[in-house]
């Protein structure tokens, strides 16, 4: 039985993420060697989460891709990015056979119902009548929206509270998923923000691009940074820095953000040193509260 909206506890629709489409012979190969992620012996239709990289091996934009067949992949990337991605991307693919484009497709954030979060996803991509069902974890999806009259008379009457996406900010924020956007692309290594954790990281396939420096910090050393969730008073910048006491220096800064009730629900990047004491953020220096480690 194919998935339908109804079926959803929630859906939000996120206008920060674009749906680019790779197509041609070379597709997979080219994926192969430009990201973190594995993308050999699979089985088609596979949901795969990776990340592109500098030489440097800092971060420049994540992805989450359907991989439909060896010649045609969707990549869910954020919108600020978008251009930019294509047109980088470009200068290594005028050597493949295989060509990136935008799409008109649209994103929505799908929070599962009880019933549906209770054991493991059925497929990790599914194709719907809507789209791609792309499953990320037992309790939320993304959907790659390829037929939107379909999708909007289904999903029209599933929540009143359509449009507000904080309740699937709070899901990321509870599932650690820090999401790359323009401010902060190129700033970080992988394992700074759990990717490594996460799967993200392949670290068992050939050579891409900041491969070196990622592999040779995840076999020969141990990260310094990782990532650490909390909340705060106020709603800082994204970026803004994490120090310890207000007068001490930057000891990481703020990579995800959501308004919360009283404040703001926080992901930050950060050295093991945050945990020994009062923790500051931005010029305002406001206090973190509730601050612990995403994985312990």
């Amino acid at each position: 039985m194919s998935w339908n909206p109804t079926s959803a506890n929630g859906l939000y629709p996120l206008p920060d993420d674009c749906v680019l489409s790779l197509t041609g012979p070379d597709a997979l190969s080219f994926l192969q060697g430009q990201t973190t992620a594995n993308f050999v012996d699979l089985i088609y239709p596979a949901r795969v989460c990776g990340v592109f990289c500098d030489v440097k091996g800092r971060v420049l934009a994540d992805f989450l891709a359907v991989v439909i067949d060896p010649e045609k992949v969707l990549l869910r990337v954020s919108s600020d990015l978008c251009n930019w991605l294509v047109s980088h991307l470009g200068k290594y693919l005028q050597f493949s056979r295989a060509s990136l484009a935008l799409t008109d497709y649209s994103v929505s954030g799908v929070l599962k119902q009880n019933s549906q979060a209770s054991g493991r996803p059925p497929e990790e991509a599914e194709q719907t009548p809507y789209g791609w069902l792309l499953h990320k974890s037992r309790q939320t999806a993304e959907l790659l929206v390829t037929n939107s009259k379909a999708f909007e008379q289904q999903a029209s009457d599933v929540n009143a509270e359509k449009g507000d996406g904080l309740p699937w900010g709070e899901a990321m924020i509870r599932e650690a998923e820090v999401r790359i956007r323009a401010i902060t692309s190129g700033k970080y290594l992988p394992q700074d923000l759990n990717y490594d954790l996460a799967g993200w990281v392949a670290f068992d396939k050939g050579c891409y691009t900041g491969q070196e420096i990622i592999a040779r910090l995840h076999w020969r050393g141990k990260p310094k940074r990782r990532l650490y969730r909390g909340s705060i008073s106020e709603q800082p910048l994204l970026g803004s820095a994490v120090s310890l006491g207000s007068e001490g220096p930057s000891r990481g800064s703020v990579v995800a953000i959501v308004p919360a009730d009283n404040g703001a629900l926080i992901l930050v990047e950060a050295t093991e040193e945050v945990l020994e004491g009062t923790l500051c953020i931005g010029a305002s220096g406001e206090l973190l509260r509730e601050f612990h480690a995403c994985a312990e």
